[in-house]
């Protein structure tokens, strides 16, 4: 009992002490950080909407994207100027024509157009050059883009595994720590009637500790899992 003490003494020491320290490098000036006795755990991820999301939020993709759709519309605007351009114009002119100083209304209406066609042959080769350097930056943006995306897929799926591995402990842990419970309260009954003696009380007690030390642990890995996954 009093080695329990001690160590319950000495882990309120070190989590005062994680606490200040954790205060200070968040800055905070009201006094230490309060945390909770509980760790939770969200089970309901879905591996595909953390692979949507990681999509969505990575900025390089995003930065690689714009790229790409901006080295289309280059490519699509260099080949526009390969059509002949063609220009047309339309004039309307009235004219009175005056004879000496007395004026003669006799007027002279006239419709004018003319249409222009120009066909960009000596600038054919710059219009190709053009296309094939935006091409060519368009396939590369393409190229980073399925790289990251696989980088990214890579990553997911084994914080993935990794996530799902310590919910299936947590599982074992929590099984593991009912039926240790269910043996101290055994025991501790069978101490009282006096069919054992204190040393085996304690070394069952000593199994419910380190199965709820068990099932702390998980819960800490699985929790520790969801925040990379996020």
């Amino acid at each position: 009992l009093n080695e329990d003490r001690s160590n319950l003494e000495q882990s309120r020491q070190q989590l005062a002490i994680q606490r200040s320290q954790l205060s200070e490098l968040l800055g905070r000036s009201e006094g230490p950080i309060q945390t909770s006795g509980q760790i939770a755990v969200n089970e309901g991820l879905s591996e595909s909407t953390l692979r949507q999301e990681a999509f969505e939020q990575n900025r390089r993709l995003e930065q690689l994207k714009k790229e790409r759709s901006i080295a289309s519309t280059r490519i699509e605007e260099a080949k526009a100027e390969r059509w002949p351009e063609v220009a047309v114009g339309l004039g309307y002119t009235f004219s009175e024509f005056h004879e000496n100083t007395v004026p003669n209304f006799e007027t002279s209406p006239a419709l004018q157009y003319n249409i222009g066609v120009s066909i960009p042959i000596f600038r054919g080769f710059n219009i190709s050059r053009r296309i094939d350097n935006a091409e060519t930056e368009s396939v590369q943006a393409e190229i980073r883009i399925d790289r990251i995306k696989t980088e990214l897929v890579n990553q997911i799926e084994s914080q993935w595994s990794r996530y799902k591995r310590q919910l299936d402990r947590i599982d074992l842990a929590e099984e593991s720590y009912r039926i240790a419970e269910n043996n101290f309260d055994i025991a501790r009954t069978q101490y009282r009637q006096g069919t054992i003696n204190q040393v085996e009380l304690r070394e069952v007690q000593l199994s419910l500790l380190s199965s709820q030390l068990r099932l702390v642990e998980a819960k800490y890995e699985a929790s520790a899992a969801e925040i990379t996954l996020k």
